[in-house]
């Protein structure tokens, strides 16, 4: 998987994937994936099979007709040194962020919104909108979904409310399906989280669909995508979302962006699960092949 790629268009839009850094996914946060099948897809991909599988954290930078739209922001400093770059790459694309005229978010996670505040309080993208959804925002403001979550969590709901003050009047709420503005469109995607939205662009006869967190890692939940990850608020939900829109991914031929997937690209199916073909490319990056270096039927979990 190449977590560097190119700029790429849907019409008149201009896509730049702005990388924010790369962060590690265990059997810790995956427990099903700690099995032989998960083992066997890691080392096939070139991990550890033992993991973790390091993987990326992007957020998009949308431009059409003199608007700047930043899909996500990237996990400021939450994470330490390692994560926290999207101001530079903003920067390094002659967009400062004075000039972001809007923000979407796909949903309030940390590493989605810890790029939008500065440390004193203060927001970022000052004369930006901030468009998220309404449900997304009751869920992270709502005193018994914190209390109904695991403890380690309460920092996501303290990161959630510091951007909803910092942004104020400027925040704009959104239905988890409907236009966000022209040529793009909110893509209800429930069970991360209860607002997970996907992003739909199109013009000009062309569609592109940045999914947000669909997936976290890549090598496992599309071969596998009843996998859920620990931070799904709801993680049946998540798996059914997940493989409703893989399904409709590959049938309709959809080229997909996300937030931890390294390129543009396209789903085929591939018996149990789905293989990714980077655009312009021949590429596999899931399991490569059903058989590499001897290794050979691999098979789904029952």
């Amino acid at each position: 998987m190449n977590e560097q790629f190119e700029p790429l268009t849907v019409g008149s839009f201009a896509i730049t994937p702005l990388l924010d850094g790369m962060f590690p996914i265990g059997f810790d946060v995956m427990p099903q994936a700690d099995c032989e099948r998960g083992r066997q897809l890691l080392e096939i991909a070139g991990q550890p099979s033992t993991g973790p599988s390091i993987e990326p954290v992007y957020a998009f930078l949308v431009e059409r007709e003199g608007r700047r739209i930043l899909i996500d922001s990237g996990c400021g400093r939450l994470f330490g040194p390692a994560l926290g770059n999207v101001p530079d790459k903003l920067e390094a694309a002659g967009v400062t962020a004075s000039r972001v005229d809007t923000i979407v978010l796909t949903h309030m996670h940390p590493d989605h919104i810890g790029g939008l505040v500065l440390e004193n309080g203060k927001p970022r993208f000052a004369n930006a909108e901030l468009v998220v959804t309404e449900e997304e925002v009751k869920y992270w403001l709502d005193a018994r979904s914190r209390e109904a979550s695991p403890p380690a969590f309460g920092v996501f709901f303290d990161a959630a409310a510091k951007v909803l003050e910092a942004y104020g009047s400027r925040v704009r709420y959104l239905d988890v399906a409907g236009p966000i503005t022209n040529g793009m469109m909110a893509v209800s995607l429930p069970g991360h989280t209860p607002g997970h939205i996907g992003v739909m662009l199109e013009d000009q006869h062309e569609k592109l669909l940045i999914w947000g967190d669909i997936i976290h890692c890549a090598t496992l939940q599309l071969a596998q995508p009843e996998w859920p990850i620990a931070f799904d608020v709801d993680p049946d939900q998540a798996a059914a979302t997940r493989s409703a829109l893989f399904k409709t991914v590959a049938e309709d031929d959809l080229k997909v962006l996300g937030m931890h997937l390294g390129g543009s690209g396209y789903l085929k199916r591939d018996g149990h699960g789905y293989n990714f073909f980077a655009s312009g490319t021949e590429a596999l990056t899931r399991a490569r092949r059903d058989s590499v270096d001897g290794r050979s039927d691999i098979r789904p979990n029952a």
